[in-house]
């Protein structure tokens, strides 16, 4: 019997080992001040004495991408605030922050919220649904002006009032002889936050105070004539003048007074520019190496990414190239889908469609694959289901490897063990469910040879409705393994070569002394594989 390269690529899957690569998409940077957080950090950042801004994002999003630049730009407008607000990003793509982003109810990305110093962990915190720096800014100047703060900072946001001392104006809390050189009185209307947004933006000085007034007859207490003028500087020297920012915001204030002390000597440190955002190449390559990087690095799991993708592209690309749709290869489309249907591998938002696919493919006598899959796509909620950019188990470090099949064969698998589990009363005997796969591989893998090949196996190794769970599930190991051991000498993916599964690193119970199988441990370790809370949503770009 020979047996086509194809077929060989069909059954090569995911029964993979590899050297390990390095590599981790990180769309944010200290220099940017954004802290990087995870999961197990996330209740230490909630608890801190500041408030906190955090962006949930999926580092494989388009969206949380796209919206990457213009965080980085806030974040970096929010540095001079450092003191009160501190600014963090969580990737929720990651195996290890997923349950965290669950708990904490993220059900969109990108998502940004904001948290008070001292956080109530009941609640989820506020989000700020803006995506433009300014207006976030301006929600989060109303949120720290309504904060109080230690006796140090008690007096920070409190307006001077005519009875306060001009004399202790430059006197802190803590200490009668301080650093503060200069104070800067920004009069502040009832209905503005002027004083408060320029207060936030001269922060970082520290020998400098901003001490907000609500009545411009207090600037006759430092010399000053009252006028429609609205931000003075005092030092304790007893220099004292207005200044005339060009635009009444609080940036501008903040311009001014800096630009004055420039003026007098006073170095001011200049901001960091936050790191250059990549080309489409450069994302695209790290998108690449990250999603290799946690398809080989991490222990082997299944991911839930590769079977959206792979269905889709079945519906897709596949499906458009079958002539007629009718008959046995009808019986067969609907049994596949039904068994989908069933076993539920798409995100939660894929049961409505999964019921209106079989209900098209009932409906589909004498359709073409094309018309079917243009009346599946034209679905509204084909794309909120299948979003999913790239394969992930099933990633290649080489073009036209793996990918479709491996993800194919992955459901498979997948299919199998979680019919097992399942407790519906129509529960799908082991061997029909192998023979769904037998007869989709018949009627939609395009290769003829390859389907050849398949048909011989399953006449060496016939498959029967009488097969119990554990034959059927090892029926598909065995024959896997068989395939890799023919096809270990021919040409693939480098990284992911073909050997036999699992691989002693992977289960050291499941071969005897004598390398021989002991197909019980075998049984429990694919079990354990393809459970549902093994199951990585890494990849599935909106939550």
């Amino acid at each position: 019997m020979t047996t086509s390269p194809g077929l060989w690529i069909l059954l090569s899957g995911v029964l993979i080992f590899s050297s390990r690569v390095k590599s981790q998409l990180r769309l944010y940077h200290p220099i940017d001040n954004v802290n990087q957080i995870n999961a197990e950090e996330v209740g230490f950042v909630l608890d801190l004495p500041t408030s906190k801004l955090v962006q949930f994002y999926n580092s494989l999003n388009e969206d949380c991408i796209s919206f990457a630049p213009t965080f980085k730009s806030l974040a970096r407008k929010l540095r001079d605030w450092d003191r009160l607000l501190k600014v963090y990003a969580i990737d929720c793509a990651k195996d290890e922050n997923i349950r965290i982003c669950d708990k904490l109810e993220v059900r969109k990305t990108p998502l940004v919220r904001y948290y008070p110093p001292k956080f109530d962990r009941n609640l989820v915190g506020i989000e700020i649904a803006s995506r433009k720096p300014d207006e976030i800014k301006q929600h989060l100047t109303s949120y720290l002006s309504q904060l109080k703060f230690s006796l140090e900072d008690e007096d920070l946001f409190r307006p001077f009032t005519m009875e306060d001392s001009a004399d202790g104006v430059f006197i802190t809390q803590n200490s009668v002889y301080n650093s503060i050189k200069n104070v800067v009185l920004v009069y502040q209307p009832k209905s503005s936050l002027i004083g408060v947004r320029t207060l936030l933006e001269l922060l970082s000085l520290k020998s400098l105070k901003v001490r907000i007034i609500e009545d411009r007859q207090i600037f006759a207490k430092f010399g000053l004539k009252p006028s429609t003028q609205n931000l003075a500087i005092l030092n304790r020297y007893g220099s004292h003048l207005f200044l005339k920012p060009q635009i009444e915001t609080g940036e501008s204030y903040a311009a001014t007074v800096r630009e004055h002390l420039m003026s007098l000597g006073v170095k001011i440190e200049k901001k960091p520019a936050t790191t250059k955002a990549p080309s489409p190449k450069e994302l695209f390559d790290m998108k690449q190496k990250a999603i290799l990087s946690q398809a080989v690095e991490r222990p082997l799991r299944v991911y839930q990414a590769d079977m959206i993708k792979g269905i889709e592209d079945f519906l897709v690309t596949i499906l458009p190239n079958v002539p007629l749709i009718a008959g046995e290869s009808k019986r067969a489309l609907e049994s596949f889908m039904r068994l989908l249907q069933k076993c539920h591998p798409l995100n939660g938002k894929g049961d409505g469609l999964m019921i209106g696919v079989v209900w098209e493919v009932e409906q589909s006598n004498g359709l073409t694959g094309k018309q079917l899959s243009e009346k599946l796509k034209s679905r509204e909620d084909f794309g909120k289901v299948f979003d999913v950019k790239q394969y992930i188990g099933c990633a290649s470090s080489k073009p036209h490897e793996r990918g479709y099949p491996c993800a194919l064969w992955t459901l498979f698998h997948n299919l199998l063990v979680q019919n097992l589990y399942s407790v519906d009363e129509d529960t799908h005997p082991p061997g029909d469910v192998l023979s769904i796969f037998r007869d989709f591989i018949k009627y939609f893998y395009q290769c003829p040879q390859c389907v050849e090949n398949f048909e011989e196996i399953v006449k060496r190794r016939p498959i029967h409705s009488e097969m119990t769970h554990k034959e059927a599930i090892l029926w598909l190991w065995t024959t896997h393994n068989e395939f890799n051991r023919l096809t270990a000498d021919q040409a693939g993916d480098p990284m992911f070569p073909k050997v036999q599964f699992p691989t002693t690193d992977r289960c050291p119970t499941c071969r005897n002394n004598n390398s021989s199988w002991r197909t019980n441990e075998v049984l429990k370790y694919l079990k354990r594989l393809h459970r549902f809370d093994n199951l990585s949503r890494y990849g599935i770009p909106n939550l």
